[in-house]
């Protein structure tokens, strides 16, 4: 829930912000990146909660990481995320930060 949300996982607060974890592709990753939480072997992952905001209104909120070419040995590929409102399938962000933006918009929380 919290990955969909806020893209970042309570797991991934726990090490130094310069500690650093191997990655399949041969190259390594920060261990708060949020990408870490891909399993070995997957090329691609995701988290989606659906949210009924302050407004009334149902909204999706998804985090997606995937890996070059699909492959599980590929090089992880920049997170994407998304805000589309059910009703209409409307999606009202996908920057990172405009989505983090509209999150804290709609639910109140940080």
């Amino acid at each position: 829930m919290c990955l969909a949300l806020y893209g970042d996982a309570p797991r991934l607060a726990g090490g130094a912000a310069t500690d650093e974890v191997p990655d399949p592709s041969g190259d390594t990753i920060k261990a708060r990146d949020s990408r870490a939480i891909l399993r070995r072997g997957a090329a691609q992952g995701w988290a989606e909660v659906r949210f009924t905001a302050r407004d009334g209104q149902d909204y999706i909120a998804r985090w997606q990481a995937r890996r070059a070419r699909d492959k599980a040995d590929g090089r992880l590929q920049n997170v994407s995320r998304s805000l589309p409102r059910t009703a209409d399938g409307q999606t009202l962000a996908s920057q990172l930060s405009a989505v983090n933006e509209m999150i804290v918009t709609l639910t109140g929380f940080h």
